[in-house]
């Protein structure tokens, strides 16, 4: 082979690699229009994938939801296999303001706050300056009883997580002036309303409000009758009409229709407290009622924030789509849904006063979440 065929066949196999690495070179580049499409690509799969991640995100808090009131309807039953009764809904006829929720404290895992609270001292300040009595007994303006707006006493402070719903954001958001922190369960007074004024004030449902139950009274089973139900705490400082706050205004014969009619007349007004204590034993932060359907408003019948000691009938609401969870005396949970039968929505909501002759007796006027709400209506309902 000459000299001139290698330099020949050496330049065909120089130009044969180039050509290669360039077509390769070429393959490995996108131009602008590939770009934009794989770009597209991601952003529609993300779209798709998006609803599905808070979906399954929804689903998890909702469940977490689920364990907090498996939780507390296991410490009412560990309560009452210790006391023999329930705890009422606010606890002592001159501290009436201690909700349910304190009583549990011990039954579940939560003995140390309790012990804080039966202690008092000044080791149950937060500044360590306030020497608190035991159980915080004492007159409203006595600054040693730690009422329940007061942020000082560490006990109102104390933070465990069955206290919150993880889907509703105003839980969480604690703690603020004379409002030491929020809590997302309420107690089950039953299908009729009292005065939260009365501190002898009886009901249809599990709780009263400062005397406990036995199980023996509840007629209907406990795995027919709600005990505690979960419900959306009022953002603070926002005193607007939405499910979680509570409205006032005048009826002459309050009934379900009233009070979810009532929201869209003019001169309506809100306020922003339900929920917000979570040792509080009043109705507007411990207590809900069986009347009003799931996520419907949260009605007052009188006019004005303490005209007539806050005539209340409060609902179970939530986050979660479609509905609310509610625990059974016999520790399950059910989720109920927002068209759950009501019966006569213009039916007149009945009040009880501190006799137990004044609660009426027989079935629900407010369908089957009324029945599941009342202890002995004989009801054979069911969701």
């Amino acid at each position: 082979m000459t000299k001139m065929t290698m330099f020949l066949n050496y330049e065909n196999v120089n130009m044969k690699r180039r050509g290669v690495l360039g077509s390769v070179r070429r393959f490995l580049a996108f131009t602008l229009v590939e770009l934009l499409v794989v770009i597209a690509i991601i952003g529609i799969l993300i779209a798709l994938l998006l609803p599905a991640v808070q979906a399954a995100r929804e689903a998890a808090r909702r469940m977490q939801c689920t364990n907090n009131l498996k939780q507390w309807a296991l410490g009412l039953q560990n309560y009452h296999d210790v006391v023999s009764q329930m705890p009422p809904m606010g606890y002592n006829s001159d501290v009436y303001r201690f909700s349910w929720m304190v009583m549990l404290l011990p039954y579940i895992e939560q003995q140390s706050a309790y012990e804080m609270i039966a202690a008092g001292g000044t080791a149950a300040s937060v500044s360590g300056t306030v020497d608190y009595y035991p159980f915080c007994h004492g007159a409203m303006d006595d600054p040693r009883a730690a009422w329940t707006w007061v942020n000082d006493y560490k006990p109102w402070g104390h933070k465990f997580s069955i206290r919150f719903c993880p889907s509703d954001i105003s839980g969480t958001i604690e703690p603020e002036k004379d409002f030491p922190g929020c809590a997302n369960y309420r107690a089950c007074l039953g299908d009729t309303y009292f005065n939260n004024g009365t501190l002898d004030a009886r009901s249809r449902g599990v709780f009263m409000k400062i005397k406990g139950r036995d199980f023996s009274a509840i007629l209907d089973g406990t795995s027919n009758t709600i005990c505690i139900s979960e419900a959306l705490v009022s953002p603070p400082g926002s005193d607007v009409q939405n499910r979680a706050n509570l409205i006032f205004g005048e009826w002459s014969v309050p009934s379900i229709s009233d009070c979810i009619n009532f929201p869209k007349a003019a001169g309506a007004t809100a306020w922003s407290y339900m929920g917000r204590r979570w040792c509080e034993g009043s109705v507007w932060s411990a207590g809900f009622f069986t009347i009003v359907p799931p996520n419907g408003p949260n009605c007052q019948y009188k006019s004005g924030r303490f005209e007539e000691f806050w005539h209340i009938f409060a609902s179970a609401s939530s986050q979660h789509s479609g509905g609310a969870n509610v625990a059974l005396v016999d520790g399950s949970v059910r989720f109920v849904s927002n068209t759950v039968d009501c019966g006569d929505t213009l039916a007149s909501v009945i009040g009880v006063g501190p006799d137990v002759d004044q609660c009426p007796t027989g079935e629900s006027l407010f369908g089957v979440w009324g029945a599941y709400g009342s202890i002995n209506g004989g009801e054979t309902k069911s969701f």
